[in-house]
């Protein structure tokens, strides 16, 4: 019975190594397990978070980049609104000179007419005047030549 109880006793000590190590070795197994979940639920927190950081910045500088946009537009129209005033002020200044002399060589052209027609009624009178002066010359002779006989 000694032998059965130092049996007993040498199986009951080998079974509480083997029992402790096979704890430790599920320990180690569990704690293994929980870094391997840690670790994963890290990289994908990680992930996450990168992913949100590069939306955050993706729409932050597509924001920058439409608020420059619309800042060019506006340059580019008031560039173009200063440009076409300059360009119809430019016409407009030739399209003004351009009436000033049609008008003025129209008023010349009415001036050389009235003053030809003022020459011509001045030179119809003078040649009616010597006219009717040779006539009274003429007259004049004539009664002299009749007085005279």
């Amino acid at each position: 019975m000694k032998v059965i109880k130092g049996t007993t006793a040498l199986q009951s000590v080998v079974r509480g190594v083997f029992s402790r190590q096979m704890i430790s070795n599920l320990h180690d197994t569990a704690t293994r397990i929980a870094s391997s979940c840690r670790c994963h639920n890290s990289r994908v927190g990680y992930k996450y978070l990168l992913s949100s950081v590069i939306l955050v910045q993706s729409l932050s500088r597509g924001r920058a980049v439409r608020k420059d946009y619309a800042e060019i537009i506006h340059m580019c129209i008031s560039l173009q609104s200063v440009v076409r005033g300059t360009l119809m002020r430019r016409k407009l200044s030739l399209q003004q000179e351009s009436a000033r002399r049609i008008q003025s060589m129209c008023r010349r052209s009415n001036r050389l007419a009235n003053f030809k027609l003022h020459i011509s009624r001045r030179m119809i009178r003078g040649l009616l005047a010597r006219k009717n002066i040779y006539r009274k010359h003429e007259a004049v002779k004539r009664m002299q030549i009749l007085c005279a006989r």
